[in-house]
């Protein structure tokens, strides 16, 4: 693919009308913004994003996020950092300011949140944290939260 004017846009190989083989994507100025490989049309091995002001690096398995994921921004620091399994989120994960201070922090089971998620301001102090048990938040800070509720619990 190219733009208007004949710089490249993407390079893919495709195998019998699937994604195989590395793929490339430019952005108008011929900068990489996207690299990586499929296999039989699905995402694997190493790729990397250039999005704006921030550049994302893991590795996909059969098609889904598998193993670390580090972002970082344009300063070179790190503005996220988790563990992918089958494309969920699983254990510890961290998100920064660009001054490369916490801005949050909270693990995931199965790929759902499970426990304490605390919130950082930029100079490192924590100012709220949410309690969650399989997804739910169960508390605010320290005020517990009803359970959730279905639809029909109220009537019109």
């Amino acid at each position: 693919w190219f733009f208007e004017g004949g710089s490249r846009h993407r390079e893919e190989n495709y195998r019998k009308g699937k994604e195989d083989g590395s793929s490339v994507e430019y952005d108008s100025t011929g900068a990489i913004i996207t690299k990586g490989e499929y296999i039989d049309g699905l995402k694997d091995g190493p790729w990397i994003y250039q999005l704006g002001d921030h550049k994302e690096e893991g590795s996909y398995k059969d098609g889904m996020k598998d193993g670390e994921w580090v972002h970082t921004y344009d300063n070179g620091r790190k503005s996220f950092i988790g563990r992918f399994v089958n494309g969920e989120p699983q254990g510890k994960h961290r998100w920064y300011w660009p001054n490369g201070r916490l801005q949050m922090e909270g693990r995931y089971v199965g790929g759902l949140e499970q426990g304490e998620f605390i919130h950082y301001d930029e100079l490192g102090f924590p100012y709220l944290t949410i309690l969650y048990k399989d997804g739910t938040e169960q508390k605010l800070g320290e005020e517990k939260l009803p359970p959730p509720y279905e639809a029909g619990d109220f009537e019109e």
